[in-house]
């Protein structure tokens, strides 16, 4: 029997919980296994298909802290049969009773940040009071390993694993033709999967390729993730527009001759769209993705309204749990995926596998509306002289 707790576990989505994940089903293939995990979004129907055993915790984080770590402690005792036991971060650690593991091989992950604390602060002692429980460490890389010694972890202690990857599947058509419309005549092709913040230092690739531009025009940088530097992007043009600006999530421009006397009304209303609002379940919406009145009605007044944000209602999504907010929400949604899902109810475009998240329930977010539209890639179809009139 191997044991894992953990508190980054699919379905919820990131590298930690796809290494978890992985370890789960790898370790199946050798016995028995059984998970200790945090609850996510539509954990139920995710557990009820993993060959892994799982039990979830929910609740207050400190408490549940405190529960997972007795019941890991009451597993364990009554069953004698435990292998080892992996834990996918020091906090994991932290409540367990040492005297309940001591007599098995134990393993807690590291991976940098989560350790880099000041030696002889308080997180640092926390750290390795937590990591002295168990009798190995695993990191992911040299870099963490030379970090933990530096921070007093024993070098005894600490062996380099470095992350793994399952085998490559077929890939989904409608995804392939996603990247090649990402990616068309491009050379070179670059990718990166990582989450989006700060510590993974995004600008220095963008930096690098816009240096690289000169050498190679036609490459292509791509970024795959989410987290707190996901962006909205909004442009200022001169070009000619009926509108003072058009957005949708996840960019758009403002065009500065239109909205003159009205730029910062017309950039907060647009930015509003940027973020997907308002829904098709906002209480007042009309005219697409408008309000009777606020920022997002017809005068442009300066107030934003409960219609979008702190509404109290849970079928349909709230502004203040998107995930460009800051500081970002626990429960966070990413306005792109529902976006384009409602416009390929509507329109069969774009490509791709994009879902409203289950915790959305609303009949009116579901149906849609009639102009529905994704603002994600260049239409597939479309023709080189639409653009001609565009000015570089």
């Amino acid at each position: 029997m191997f044991v894992i707790s953990t508190r980054n576990f699919p379905p919820e989505v990131g590298g930690m919980q796809n290494l978890m994940g992985g370890l789960a089903k790898a370790l199946v293939n050798h016995g028995p296994v059984k998970v200790f995990a945090d609850k996510s979004e539509n954990f139920e129907s995710f557990d009820k298909y993993f060959k892994a055993k799982i039990e979830r915790f929910g609740g207050i984080k400190l408490l549940r802290k405190y529960r997972k770590a007795n019941r890991v402690g009451e597993f364990i005792k009554n069953n004698k049969n435990v292998r080892s036991i992996f834990f996918d971060h020091w906090k994991s650690v932290e409540k367990i009773n040492y005297h309940t593991i001591k007599n098995f091989p134990s393993f807690c992950l590291i991976h940098s940040k989560e350790i880099n604390h000041s030696v002889g602060s308080t997180l640092n002692k926390r750290v390795l009071v937590s990591i002295e429980k168990v009798k190995f460490v695993i990191a992911n890389s040299k870099y963490t390993k030379n970090l933990a010694i530096s921070i007093g972890i024993p070098e005894t202690k600490i062996h380099i694993i470095h992350p793994g990857c399952d085998e490559p599947i077929e890939i989904d058509k409608n995804f392939q033709l996603r990247a090649n419309n990402i990616y068309q005549n491009s050379f070179p092709r670059l990718l990166t999967v990582a989450r989006l913040d700060k510590r993974k230092n995004h600008q220095s690739i963008l930096m690098c390729v816009r240096n690289l531009k000169e050498k190679f025009p036609k490459i292509k940088y791509v970024s795959i993730g989410d987290g707190e530097e996901k962006k909205l992007y909004l442009s200022f043009t001169d070009a000619s527009s009926g509108d003072g600006g058009q957005m949708g999530p996840h960019h758009g421009y403002i065009f500065i001759g239109k909205a003159s006397g009205q730029i910062d009304k017309i950039s907060v209303h647009e930015l509003l769209h940027g973020l997907g609002f308002a829904m098709p379940c906002s209480k007042g919406q009309q005219r697409g993705a408008h309000l009777g009145s606020g920022i997002l009605g017809p005068d442009l007044q300066k107030k934003l309204g409960k219609a979008i944000y702190n509404h109290g209602d849970p079928t349909c999504p709230d502004l203040k749990d998107s995930v460009y907010l800051t500081p970002t929400s626990d429960n966070p949604f990413d306005p792109l995926p529902i976006a384009c899902a409602l416009s390929q109810k509507v329109r069969g475009y774009p490509p791709g596998n994009f879902e409203i998240p289950a915790r959305y329930t609303h009949k009116k977010l579901l149906k849609g509306r009639k102009n529905e539209w994704c603002t994600f890639g260049v239409y597939p179809n479309a023709k080189l002289e639409w653009f001609k009139k565009w000015k570089e």
